[in-house]
């Protein structure tokens, strides 16, 4: 006799499915790790991520609107924004680290950034730190 599948006891939609959405995707994590390492520039994130304009404008907006950052200005005429990580976002912090440090042992190819970001979480583990109490990774 089959046994039936298990039923998830803790369907997930509304709010939260918008919220995962939101969240999971390649280049929402990879601009929130960027934030969480002292990025805070559009341009800075467009050219350290080799993200088209649109999609990084889309991906800032939806992180924007989810609480996880935050726009600031930071020159006038024309308006130039900042973005900054939440508090919430910080929230966050746990789980980019656990995907930045998985990529970092498992992936064979790292880049200069890569392995310094592998260095600090390795710091981290071995003192216990969950987040940076600065929040960002490196400087």
């Amino acid at each position: 006799m089959a046994s039936a599948s298990p039923t998830p006891t803790l369907p997930i939609s509304g709010p939260a499915l918008e919220a995962l959405d939101g969240l999971c995707d390649r280049w929402t994590l990879l601009i929130l790790r960027e934030a969480m390492l002292g990025v805070r520039r559009f341009g800075g994130m467009q050219r350290n991520l080799d993200i088209s304009r649109s999609l990084l404008s889309d991906r800032l907006r939806k992180l924007v609107n989810l609480g996880v950052l935050e726009r600031r200005p930071y020159r006038r005429d024309p308006d130039w924004y900042e973005y900054h990580v939440t508090e919430a976002g910080l929230e966050l912090w746990p789980a980019v680290a656990a995907l930045t440090h998985w990529v970092a042992l498992h992936v064979d190819r790292l880049d200069r950034g890569d392995a310094a970001i592998r260095d600090r979480l390795a710091e981290m583990s071995r003192n216990g730190e969950l987040m940076p109490a600065d929040g960002l990774l490196v400087t």
